[in-house]
C-alpha cells in the first residue's frame, strides 16, 4: 500500500502527532520513526523505509529548518517529485526549498475540514497517486522580509549596544529566555517543563506545540538488563542400564549432571524471566562415588556445581510528553 514518509525534528513530535494522526484519519498509511520498535536500529530503518515512500512530508519550523537530517530526507522527496513540505511555524524554508510552496498549517488545530488542511490532504492524495504535484499557495506570513539597508545598520547598532534590553532569537521575536525554556522541555519532555514554559509563555512562539505536547502525554515502559547470577548443585548418576565398565558408569554419570545443570538453569530463566542465560556445569571438589553393580557393571554418582548467569530484564514506568 502506498504511503507518506514524514519528516521532522523529534522536538516538534508533539504538533507532528497531531498531523500525522490527521492523516491516518483520513484512511491514509503513515509512517513516521514513532514506527520504529525498539530493537530495530534507527537509521538503518529509515534508510530503508524513505527510499520506498509515495509522498515524503516535511514539516518545517524553527527548529527543523536547520536540521541536517530533515532537510536531507526532504531532498530525497524533491528529487524524486514526491515532496509536501508544511509549515507549523513563521520561517523560511531551508536554501535550496524555497522555490517549493508550502501548505500552511502553523494554526491548524486538528479541525480535518479546515480549508488549508483539505488542500494539504488533497496535495498529498495526488503525491500517492504519482500525479504532479500542484504547488499550494506560500502562506503570507512566511514571504522573505527586507529591511532598508539604513534601518538594518540601525538595529544591528541597537543590538550591539544592548539598547532593546533582551537578546532576541535570530529576527523572530523569540527571547533567549523562551527558547531556553522551550529547548529543555522538549529534550526532557517533560509535563512539568511544558507546563512551566506555558506559565511564562502562554502566548509564545511554542505555546501550541507546548499544548499539543501535554495532550500527547502517555506512560512509556523503559527496560534495563541487570546481571543474575545464581549456582545451585545438582547430582548425576548412571544412568539405568548403561552399567559397565568404570570409566562408561562415570561418563554417564558426568553427562546427566550436565543435563541436569542445563535444565536448572532453563526453569530459573523462564521463572525470573531471563534473558542470555549461560550455564556452567563444574565438579565439586572430590572423587566420584562409584559402586559394583552385579559381576561386571558399576554404577557412579557425582556432585556438580552449577552456575547460571544471565541478564535479567527490570521494568520501570514513567511519562513522555511530545
Amino acid at each position: 500500500m502506498a504511503y507518506i514518509f514524514i519528516s521532522y525534528k523529534r522536538e516538534d513530535g508533539g504538533r507532528v502527532a497531531q498531523i500525522v494522526d490527521g492523516l491516518r484519519a483520513e484512511g491514509l498509511e503513515v509512517w513516521w520513526d514513532r514506527d520504529i520498535e525498539p530493537a530495530q536500529p534507527w537509521d538503518e530503518t529509515v534508510a530503508t523505509r524513505l527510499p520506498d515512500a509515495d509522498c515524503v512530508v516535511a514539516v518545517w519550523s524553527t527548529l527543523s529548518v536547520n536540521a541536517p537530517w530533515v532537510k536531507e530526507e526532504a531532498g530525497a522527496g524533491k528529487q524524486r517529485g514526491i515532496l509536501v513540505p508544511a509549515l507549523i511555524h513563521d520561517v523560511e524554508p531551508p536554501l535550496g526549498f524555497g522555490l517549493i510552496q508550502a501548505a500552511d498549517l502553523r494554526f491548524w488545530k486538528g479541525d480535518r475540514a479546515d480549508e488549508k488542511w483539505r488542500a494539504f490532504v488533497a496535495t498529498v492524495r495526488k503525491a500517492l497517486r504519482g500525479e504532479p504535484i500542484a504547488l499550494l499557495a506560500m502562506p503570507v506570513g512566511t514571504r522573505r522580509r527586507s529591511l532598508p539597508f539604513a534601518a538594518a545598520l540601525a538595529l544591528v547598532a541597537l543590538l550591539a549596544a544592548g539598547a532593546l534590553g533582551v537578546v532576541f532569537y535570530r529576527t523572530s521575536g523569540i527571547t533567549a529566555a523562551e527558547q531556553a525554556s522551550w529547548e529543555a522541555a522538549v529534550k526532557a519532555r517533560s509535563r512539568a517543563l511544558y507546563d512551566a514554559y506555558l506559565k511564562a509563555h502562554p502566548g509564545g512562539r511554542f505555546a501550541p506545540d507546548a499544548r499539543a505536547a501535554l495532550a500527547a502525554c502517555r506512560a512509556v515502559e523503559d527496560v534495563r538488563h541487570e546481571p543474575f547470577e545464581q549456582k545451585n548443585s545438582v547430582t548425576g548418576v548412571t544412568r539405568a542400564g548403561s552399567f559397565g565398565s568404570r570409566e562408561d558408569a562415570l561418563l554417564s554419570a558426568r553427562d546427566q549432571g550436565r543435563a541436569r545443570g542445563e535444565e536448572r538453569c532453563a526453569a530459573i530463566a523462564q521463572a525470573e524471566g531471563l534473558v542470555d542465560m549461560r550455564t556452567r556445569v563444574e565438579p565439586t571438589p572430590g572423587s566420584p562415588q562409584c559402586l559394583p553393580m552385579g559381576a561386571t557393571g558399576t554404577t557412579c554418582s557425582q556432585q556438580f556445581w552449577v552456575t547460571c548467569a544471565a541478564q535479567k530484564a527490570i521494568k520501570s514506568e514513567r511519562e513522555v510528553c511530545g
